[in-house]
């Protein structure tokens, strides 16, 4: 895994928020709140290593990142459950 440097750092610390707020706004349907800010800080790190200024606003980038992890997750939750229904 590669590591986050001064910049990136930054970027994570001033949106951190974000996480909270996207969860509260969209995010709802997690029961689980720690498996969510697990997924989010996951999420803004990995947003903060690859995004760039031309992308546009970071929190819009981080939300898109967010959805995605999001749904890889639920794909493995299903493919699990669907592998044990066999």
């Amino acid at each position: 895994m590669k590591k986050l440097n001064d910049e990136q750092r930054k970027l994570i610390e001033d949106n951190y928020s974000l996480i909270w707020h996207l969860h509260e706004k969209y995010f709802t349907k997690f029961k689980d709140f720690d498996t969510y800010m697990d997924l989010g800080r996951m999420a803004i790190c990995k947003a903060a290593l690859k995004w760039d200024e031309s992308k546009g606003n970071f929190g819009t980038y981080f939300r898109w990142v967010l959805q995605m992890i999001q749904q890889k997750t639920v794909d493995r939750i299903r493919n699990l459950f669907g592998a044990l229904a066999v």
